[in-house]
């Protein structure tokens, strides 16, 4: 990498290769570009044409020195649209209303410590933070899937939409598992946890049969369909006017055939003898595992109503009812809602799937969100005069920055128009 390269010019490759980056793979460039930026500033390094040489000398003089990420980093999975926001502060905040709860000892395990119930309300209220998320997920896309149905040309396809709606629904359900796990522990309910086991125990063997059946159907078909098409070659070659050179081509295949034939018999005779105690198996017996099964499913949700009992605080005084939204407030939340949705999908969709000025509009919101973070370094740095004047500078540049694009995205748009109208 050019040493002499300036760091606004640098790619996400490039500055994942600078020190104290490593392990940042999953962060967007615009992320990464204000991460490095705030790290400047806040170290007196940057200056209007800083390059990366600036950077590594700094760090020669301090190796030992590593980055502090000041911002929350969204944890970017396959969903298009997880929200930012620092998990860490809604873990805290439910961690500490659960502990500080009083906890009587007829309803928590009695051989709990102190310190251990501290970890279980922790690891329920970092599970409950990852449910919301999911949950929400979900019904962003169940939304997206509604409007997909009416409109063809939807930005979110219905098989996408399915798909993302199958894997939230799965996590969801993991996610209550591991919730209840800990309850059960809380509670002093072992039986849930064992519960657990034998039906994960017998979903995995009943997909298992279900896997193999279908394989081994899969594989008599295909030697019915062999047996058929070499009957029919040879019903064609006794049977029909073909010319010597086609009769000897059909021949050829009747030989090919038989080879397959051969392989596919042996196939399905190995495939028998190795999944013999799973293709065996009768109806009764995986109709008794299914019933096992059902009556487990009943138990367990039985188990889990009394730890939702035991679980529910008891309110001492009357909950107060939220007040009604009046007209105006309920426009206010739902402008608010579908502009932070419009920012989620600017900032973590892939730049081809955007229009134009989607793209356009991607870089201003990049640049305003930049601008943010540098108005809040502004405050903390206030009694710093050259502080203060480089942020007051690359602020400056910021809004030169995303006038030119405005400008940019105003051309296109009026050259858009011409040619409509041509």
């Amino acid at each position: 990498m050019d040493s002499n390269k300036l760091i606004s010019k640098l790619t996400k490759r490039d500055i994942l290769s600078l020190p104290g980056f490593s392990g940042l793979n999953n962060v967007l460039l615009p992320k990464l570009k204000e991460m490095l930026r705030a790290h400047l500033i806040k170290k007196n390094i940057f200056k209007r044409g800083v390059r990366i040489k600036d950077y590594l000398d700094y760090y020669k003089q301090n190796p030992t020195e590593q980055i502090k990420i000041e911002t929350p980093i969204p944890s970017l999975l396959e969903s298009r649209r997880l929200i930012q926001r620092d998990p860490s502060t809604t873990i805290d905040k439910e961690s500490t209303t659960t502990t500080t709860s009083k906890t009587t000892k007829t309803k928590t395990n009695p051989n709990l410590k102190r310190g251990d119930i501290k970890k279980i309300n922790n690891g329920i209220a970092k599970y409950n933070a990852q449910l919301k998320l999911a949950i929400q997920n979900k019904k962003d896309y169940e939304e997206d899937l509604h409007d997909a149905k009416k409109n063809k040309d939807a930005k979110v396809s219905i098989d996408e939409c399915n798909y993302y709606i199958n894997k939230f629904t799965t996590e969801i359900n993991e996610l209550n598992d591991k919730i209840f796990e800990l309850k059960s522990k809380k509670y002093n309910q072992p039986e849930l946890e064992q519960i657990n086991k034998e039906i994960l125990t017998l979903k995995t063997e009943l997909d298992n049969i279900s896997k193999k059946h279908i394989k081994y159907g899969k594989l008599e078909t295909n030697l019915k369909n062999l047996i058929a098409d070499q009957r029919g070659d040879e019903d064609d070659l006794i049977n029909g006017d073909f010319t010597e050179n086609e009769k000897e081509m059909i021949k050829q295949d009747i030989k090919n055939r038989a080879i397959d034939i051969d392989k596919t018999e042996k196939l399905i005779e190995k495939y028998k003898q190795k999944h013999q105690h799973i293709l065996n198996k009768t109806d009764g017996e995986i109709d008794a595992m299914k019933n096992k099964l059902n009556q487990l499913q009943n138990r367990k949700r039985e188990i889990e109503n009394e730890i939702n009992k035991l679980d529910k605080p008891k309110s001492k005084t009357s909950s107060k009812r939220k007040p009604k939204l009046t007209p105006e407030q309920k426009k206010i939340n739902h402008e608010q809602m579908m502009q932070q949705r419009r920012e989620n999908r600017l900032l973590f969709r892939d730049n081809s799937q955007l229009k134009r000025e989607e793209q356009f509009d991607r870089s201003i919101l990049a640049n305003e969100k930049m601008i943010d973070d540098l108005n809040k370094q502004l405050i903390l740095n206030k009694n710093d005069q050259k502080q203060t004047a480089e942020l007051h500078n690359a602020i400056s540049a910021l809004n030169r920055k995303i006038a030119y694009i405005k400008n940019e995205k105003a051309q296109y748009i009026a050259n858009k128009n011409k040619r409509q109208k041509k």
